[in-house]
């Protein structure tokens, strides 16, 4: 491997500690072969209280809750995709976030992906998500959202903008004053493990916050993300089968963050990558308490 810095080599570390822990997804592809799987055609949370099992990318939730499509300060996009379930600290931790958001002057949070009612592997679009801990939320909201929820037919069809853009994911128009906000009060919630957005945007935070760093540590790059940021919160510890990450390592960052625009890595970003996408959509070798969760009765 090539590194550009002293800090290069933690980061090479770091992704591949994600990849093997379930680091999100960049966007929605085809479906894979093994898109007809169980998970996805559940279309209710399994009864009893809340479970998240296994690891972000290899596990399951029993005893779900489902986000309420619209609430104070939120709408859920897409909600045809079923994908706004989660463990109920992870629905408090939404609803909490866009009612202070909203209440402070800062618009409307539209929600993305959650997880599936029962969690477990979707046929696309994510390789995590899997223990009802993980929330696609999106930086941008159309106007008037904040005064009135958007028609179905219209959240459905709605597509979020992006805040970086090209080569050098420099800040597009987008990138509206509250997104640091938004990102800094998420960060903050003890709730939270980590964040993953754009590197780009990592970087333009690190350039806005010169002092006052100590908040994005959580804050952690990922290719993708240039439309939402993916929340990830720590196992419950009501969940004892929940399988953490390992502890993000200790500064703010942004030292790292040049690794991801150096020349000299890019191959070896592209191969990272390529093995991300291949375990995208696959059900193997899940917890046996989450086959149960699937299992023909």
């Amino acid at each position: 491997m090539l590194f550009v810095d002293a800090a290069a080599p933690i980061v090479a570390t770091t992704i591949a500690v994600l990849l093997a822990a379930g680091a999100p997804a960049t966007k929605a592809d085809a479906p894979s072969k093994t898109s007809e799987n169980l998970w996805a055609a559940v279309t209710k949370p399994s009864p009893g209280p809340a479970q998240s099992i296994g690891g972000y990318s290899n596990g399951c939730i029993r005893g779900a809750q489902e986000l309420p499509v619209v609430g104070k300060g939120y709408q859920v996009a897409k909600p045809s995709r079923q994908r706004h379930f989660g463990h109920p600290e992870l629905i408090a931790f939404v609803q909490d976030l866009a009612q202070s958001l909203f209440e402070d002057g800062h618009g409307a949070l539209f929600v993305g992906d959650l997880g599936q009612p029962r969690g477990g592997p979707a046929p696309n679009g994510h390789k995590s998500h899997q223990t009802g801990l993980d929330a696609d939320l999106w930086f941008w909201a159309p106007k008037g959202a904040d005064r009135s929820p958007l028609s179905t037919q219209r959240a459905e069809a709605l597509a979020p903008k992006r805040i970086v853009s090209g080569g050098a994911a420099e800040p597009t128009a987008h990138f509206a004053a509250r997104v640091p906000i938004m990102l800094r009060r998420a960060a903050e919630d003890p709730r939270v493990d980590r964040i993953f957005v754009n590197p780009g945007i990592k970087r333009e935070l690190c350039k806005r916050e010169p002092t006052d760093r100590a908040w994005l540590n959580k804050i952690r790059p990922w290719w993708g993300h240039d439309r939402h940021f993916h929340v990830r919160l720590r196992c419950p510890t009501s969940s004892p089968q929940c399988a953490a990450q390992n502890p993000i390592p200790r500064g703010d960052g942004c030292d790292a963050v040049a690794w991801w625009f150096d020349k000299k890595a890019q191959a070896d970003r592209k191969k990272n990558r390529r093995r991300y996408r291949k375990g995208m959509g696959k059900a193997e070798g899940l917890p046996a308490a989450c086959e149960a969760l699937v299992e023909p009765r």
